[in-house]
C-alpha cells in the first residue's frame, strides 16, 4: 500500500493539524494518563477511518491503558506523544519540544478556550447527570493560570461532596445510625491522613480510595481499588485488613441498601451508584448556579465546584442551598 503523505500546505489539512496539536498539547499529558472516549477524539482529529485523522492519532497519542468498561463508561487512557507532536508540528511551521513544553501547553489551551473564558459565556452538555465543558478536562496546572489570566481568581467546591450527599440522602430515607460514615463526613481530612499513613500512600490516593468505596468499589485484582493502587500490593493488603476502612465499608453497604430500597431499584451497579450521586450533586449545583446568577457573578462550573471572578458569601450560599434542596453542605475555597 502506498504510504500516505498529506499535503501540509493545503489550508484544510493545516487547520486540522493545528487544531489537533493544540488539543493534544492542552488536553493530554506526557506523564499523566487521561481517559478520552473515541467519540470525543474523533470530534477533534476526525473519523479514525480517515487517513489524515489516523496519522494524527498515531503521532499525537500513546495508549497508556486499553481498559474500557462499558458498564461504568470508563474510557481508554492516553498520554501525549511528545516526539510525535514535534514531528507533526514541524510540518506546519511549529516547534514542540520538552524544554518549554508546559508553556506551549498553556498557550495551546489559551488558543482553544481563551475567548470563551474572557466572555464568560460557557456552554455545557448534560450527560449522566453532569454538566460537561471541554475546559474541565484541562490539568489544573494549566486550567488554574488560564482562568486567573482572565480574572477568575476564586475557586470553590463542596467539601467531601460524595460522602456528604450520599449520607444525607440515606438519612432522608430514614437509615439507621451510621456513626463511622458520619464521623468521616465530619472529619474527612483527618481520616484521609491517618489512612494514608497506615497503608503507605499519599493523602490524595487515600481520598480517592475512600470515595471509590462510597461509590461501591470492591476488592479484587481487576476492580477499582486495585486499579487505583496500580500494583502496590502491600498497600492493597493493608487496606483489606484496615479496621477503620472495613468498619466504614460495612456502613456504606447499609447506606446503599436503604437508598436501593427507598428508590425501588431492582439492582445497584457501580454506574447506577455514581449516577445517583451525580444526580444529587447536580441538584445542589443547580441551586448554587441560581444563587450566583441572581447575584450577577461570572462563574465556570466544575462538577462539584466552580471558579468565579467575584468572591461568594459562603454562609448565605449554604442557607440558600439548604432551603432549595434540603442538603446541608459546606463549601471550601481553594
Amino acid at each position: 500500500m502506498k504510504k500516505y503523505n498529506p499535503n501540509f500546505q493545503d489550508p484544510r489539512i493545516k487547520r486540522r493539524v493545528n487544531t489537533s496539536l493544540d488539543w493534544a498539547l492542552a488536553c493530554t499529558s506526557p506523564t499523566k494518563p487521561r481517559a478520552w472516549s473515541t467519540r470525543h477524539i474523533d470530534t477533534v482529529f476526525g473519523n479514525q477511518g480517515n487517513r489524515l485523522s489516523k496519522m494524527i492519532r498515531q503521532l499525537l497519542l500513546t495508549t497508556h491503558s486499553s481498559y474500557y468498561n462499558p458498564q461504568t463508561g470508563k474510557a481508554k487512557q492516553y498520554l501525549l506523544n511528545v516526539a510525535g507532536a514535534s514531528q507533526l508540528a514541524s510540518h506546519v511551521g511549529r516547534d514542540v519540544n520538552t524544554k518549554n513544553l508546559h508553556s506551549q501547553r498553556c498557550t495551546s489551551a489559551d488558543t482553544l478556550y481563551g475567548e470563551q473564558i474572557a466572555q464568560g459565556a460557557f456552554e455545557y452538555t448534560e450527560k449522566s447527570n453532569r454538566l460537561w465543558n471541554d475546559i474541565q478536562f484541562l490539568e489544573n496546572d494549566i486550567r488554574k493560570p488560564l482562568f486567573e489570566n482572565y480574572g477568575y481568581i476564586h475557586e470553590y467546591d463542596i467539601r467531601t461532596a460524595a460522602p456528604t450527599l450520599l449520607y444525607q440522602l440515606a438519612q432522608q430515607h430514614r437509615t439507621k445510625p451510621l456513626p463511622a460514615v458520619k464521623d468521616y463526613v465530619d472529619h474527612s481530612r483527618e481520616h484521609r491522613q491517618l489512612l494514608s499513613e497506615r497503608i503507605g500512600v499519599d493523602v490524595n490516593t487515600a481520598k480517592r480510595l475512600i470515595t471509590a468505596r462510597f461509590a461501591g468499589a470492591r476488592f479484587g485484582p481487576m476492580n477499582a481499588i486495585a486499579r487505583e493502587l496500580q500494583g502496590r500490593w502491600v498497600a492493597y493488603e493493608r487496606l483489606k485488613t484496615d479496621h477503620w476502612f472495613n468498619t466504614v465499608s460495612k456502613e456504606i453497604v447499609e447506606m446503599w441498601s436503604v437508598i436501593k430500597s427507598s428508590e425501588d431499584l431492582p439492582r445497584l451497579t457501580a454506574r447506577i451508584k455514581w449516577n445517583i450521586y451525580f444526580r444529587e450533586e447536580l441538584r445542589v449545583m443547580r441551586s448554587v448556579h441560581s444563587s450566583l446568577n441572581k447575584q450577577g457573578i461570572t462563574y465556570f462550573h466544575e462538577h462539584d465546584g466552580w471558579r468565579s471572578r467575584e468572591a461568594v458569601d459562603m454562609r448565605k450560599l449554604k442557607l440558600h442551598v439548604n432551603k432549595q434542596t434540603g442538603y446541608w453542605v459546606d463549601f471550601e475555597c481553594g
